[in-house]
């Protein structure tokens, strides 16, 4: 009997189980919903076994790790409040002046 090997990376031996919706959304702290949401818009590796959706936890973790942002060093240049479009923040004091008059008076 001839035993054919599924594709897997060298030194991974053996395979973790397949997650399902419930393990990924636990994993992910979010609600199934969400998964679901994920899955449709394509947005995470997924396997489609009939009418049954598993997850590759190595895939998973990938997944995860390329959303991550590495924290980004702070400059004392750098203002520590952030602007808004680019620029400065007007103080709250400083309203338009009303119109004496307006457009009824007469």
């Amino acid at each position: 009997m001839t035993t054919t090997s599924s594709p897997v990376s060298p030194g991974d031996e053996r395979r973790r189980p397949l997650l399902g919706i419930d393990a990924v959304a636990e994993r992910l702290g979010v609600q199934n919903r969400h998964v679901r949401r994920l899955v449709a818009e394509r947005r995470i590796p997924f396997i489609k076994w009939g009418h049954l959706l598993r997850f590759d936890p190595v895939e998973l973790e990938r997944w995860i790790d390329s959303a991550r942002i590495p924290p980004q060093e702070e400059s004392r240049s750098e203002p520590a409040v952030p602007r808004i479009h680019g620029g400065s923040r007007v103080p709250t004091d400083r309203r338009r002046p009303s119109h004496a008059g307006g457009p009824d008076a007469a």
